[in-house]
């Protein structure tokens, strides 16, 4: 594809490097910090965020979409096409590789999984293609920024349908993404301080403290950098509500509110 021709699929390709970009956003809660001994608790295990079965509306999802691709109003028409499912189900292929660890000494660290990521990446590209493939020519216009007729004049200069055009972008982006997103280039994306085990990426480990139901993370400074309501019941945790201290974070913080965790093994 040449240059013009990428030009016309910018949106999706936002899309994607946004929500990479958004999924960082979810670790950010968990600041480096200092070990104490404290009373065990109920949220001991590691926990995978769940999207796919999460309490998150159609307007929870287009906020997030939105955000992390420049709140790109024309892009609002890829979410309706795309529906509350497929859009939980591209978020779920790349935040179902993030894991959180409690353990009994009161600390937390998140997992990484390069090979989810690579997975959950490659699934974002062909639905977002996809999903503007089934857009007619005026629609598909105008979430790309042109007029129908000029992107006609590229579609007939390239002697392609859109579909197909699509199609072409989807098997370029596959590519591209696939030769750049190695472990090391993945874990580097999430933090600079991943150690490497057993075939996934652990970050440094940071302290929490469960109040009740308000599960707090605790910064280098012993203040709490952001905290978590939360409901659980069996091996499923509910962020009810969610706070940050962080300026950087608070978007996701309270997107947060409503998604699931479940129990890894269970």
């Amino acid at each position: 594809m040449d240059r013009k021709s990428r030009n016309i699929h910018r949106p999706v390709c936002k899309l994607i490097a946004g929500l990479l970009a958004v999924a960082t956003l979810a670790l950010l809660l968990c600041s480096c910090g200092k070990k104490e001994d404290k009373e065990d608790n109920s949220v001991i295990g590691e926990w995978r965020l769940d999207i796919q079965n999460s309490d998150l509306s159609y307007d929870d999802l287009v906020t997030l979409f939105s955000s992390s691709s420049g709140n790109d109003s024309d892009a609002t028409l890829l979410f309706e096409v795309l529906g509350v499912d497929g859009m939980k189900e591209i978020t779920s292929s790349l935040f179902g590789a993030i894991s959180f660890v409690f353990r009994e000494d009161n600390t937390v660290a998140y997992r990484l999984d390069p090979q989810r990521v690579r997975d959950g990446m490659l699934k974002m590209v062909d639905s977002l293609f996809d999903a503007q493939a089934k857009m007619d020519l005026e629609t598909a216009a105008k979430v790309n920024g042109m007029t129908a007729a000029q992107l006609q004049a590229q579609l007939d200069s390239a002697g392609k349908t859109w579909p197909e055009f699509c199609e072409l972008g989807k098997v370029s982006t596959r590519q591209t993404l696939s030769s750049s997103m190695t472990d090391e280039a993945i874990a580097k994306s999430f933090g600079e301080n991943m150690t490497y085990k057993n075939g996934v990426y652990e970050s440094e480990s940071s302290e929490y403290l469960l109040e009740d139901s308000q599960l707090s993370f605790i910064d280098k400074d012993k203040q709490k950098s952001g905290a978590w309501t939360i409901s659980r019941k069996g091996d499923t945790i509910t962020i009810v509500k969610a706070i940050s201290k962080k300026e950087d974070s608070a978007a996701f913080a309270a997107f947060c509110e409503g998604m699931r965790l479940t129990k890894v093994g269970s």
